[in-house]
């Protein structure tokens, strides 16, 4: 009697299939939610380079013409963009400059049709002033900030109070960079960004060649050499404290100014020998009298 083989077979349950399509599913969203947020994340980059830009541009702008501070009455506080839909700010030779900013942060430059596509999200921009403190040797300066709406909640981009800092509704959006600049001349009828401080030393040169002792310079020490001649020594700066040079003299000898040290002079200042500058230099700007 012939015995007929039983062949069994497995197959998907509707379980299986199930979870499967879950599974499946499930990687799926995965995957379309990384490509989106990785494509927020490429124009949340964006963003912050073109507002770098947009800071930078204007940087440049105050270094060209640092009367573009007193022009626009910057010496408080400016701002622009965000909020400012129309040009009403009282300037006479810099308003070409702050015009021209105000266009970049609304991003009026780039369209189809009549929609805006340029620019940055919300772009609101700012400009302050700091003044100079001289008995420091601390320079005046104008910090350039930037902000703009982010695409995601995070961080807040800047402290409360800062540059569009209550524009956004929620601090979460808030996105900011700001850059500084110490221009060389300051809003005012000295015409003049900074002055040296009070000389604690003096040195009056009144012949060709003068030998001088070696002399360290402490915080707070201050340092004048005037007159007509060759200051014939060496010096080392440290921080906190001064070298001005002034008149016809020149220095012919070893100078170091360490970090924190400042060393004043005129565009003419002479020197031979070695100078090591990891401190801050100031040279006398055209109009201005510092030594007189």
């Amino acid at each position: 009697m012939r015995r007929s083989a039983v062949i069994f077979t497995h197959g998907f349950t509707l379980i299986e299939v199930l979870v499967t399509l879950v599974i499946s599913a499930s990687a799926l969203f995965g995957f379309v939610e990384l490509q989106n947020r990785v494509q927020i994340t490429n124009i949340e980059v964006t963003q912050r380079a073109y507002a770098t830009m947009i800071a930078s541009n204007m940087i440049e702008q105050i270094k060209a013409n640092p009367g573009i501070g007193a022009d626009c009455n910057l010496t408080a506080s400016f701002d622009v963009g965000q909020g400012h839909g129309t040009w009403n700010h009282p300037c006479t030779s810099g308003s070409n400059s702050i015009k021209e900013w105000h266009k970049d942060l609304r991003g009026v430059r780039e369209k189809i049709g009549n929609a805006r596509i340029g620019g940055i999200k919300n772009g609101h921009g700012c400009i302050y002033y700091t003044p100079a403190v001289p008995a420091t040797g601390t320079p005046a300066k104008y910090t350039v900030s930037v902000a703009w709406k982010g695409f995601h909640k995070t961080a807040a981009g800047g402290a409360s109070g800062s540059c569009g800092f209550a524009e956004y509704g929620d601090s979460g959006y808030h996105r900011l960079v700001s850059l500084d600049v110490y221009p060389l001349a300051l809003p005012g009828s000295s015409g003049c960004s900074e002055q040296p401080p009070t000389a604690t030393i003096n040195v009056q040169l009144t012949q060709a060649w003068v030998n001088q002792p070696s002399r360290i310079l402490s915080q707070g020490q201050v340092l004048h050499i005037s007159g007509t001649g060759q200051y014939n020594g060496s010096l080392v700066v440290r921080s906190g404290a001064h070298v001005i040079v002034s008149g016809s003299s020149g220095i012919y000898g070893s100078v170091n100014i360490n970090s924190g040290g400042y060393y004043w002079r005129t565009p003419t200042t002479g020197f031979t020998g070695s100078l090591t500058m990891n401190g801050t230099e100031h040279i006398e700007p055209g109009g201005c009298n510092w030594f007189t």
